[in-house]
């Protein structure tokens, strides 16, 4: 009879292996697409961009923006560009939010 630890243990080396594998199998722009996905995106209000207008960032960026005067007028001025980008029927808006962003 096969103990539950040493069951366990297998189990976990191999969800290990498979996951390491997996990350050496992605091309760099993968591995940051992949990461990219991952984080929560949200509006600074916490409701849908639809209604609101407001950009979409992920939720540590918008969390450190809002915590200075400079972050949150930076936020409002992208923001005022998102809604009249959506205004005039735009899908995508450059709002300089990301810019001088490593991506």
């Amino acid at each position: 009879m096969v103990s539950t630890k040493s069951a366990d243990v297998g189990k976990t080396i191999q969800i290990c292996w498979w996951w390491i594998q997996e990350l050496m199998a992605l091309k760099k722009s993968q591995k940051s697409l992949k990461k990219w996905t991952k984080q929560k995106w949200r509006t600074s209000s916490g409701k849908k961009s639809s209604e609101t207008g407001e950009v979409y960032a992920p939720s540590a960026t918008i969390k450190k923006l809002k915590s200075t005067k400079a972050g949150r007028a930076k936020l409002a001025a992208a923001n005022k560009k998102k809604r009249a980008a959506t205004k005039k029927g735009k899908q995508h808006a450059k709002h300089g939010l990301h810019k001088g962003n490593k991506r």
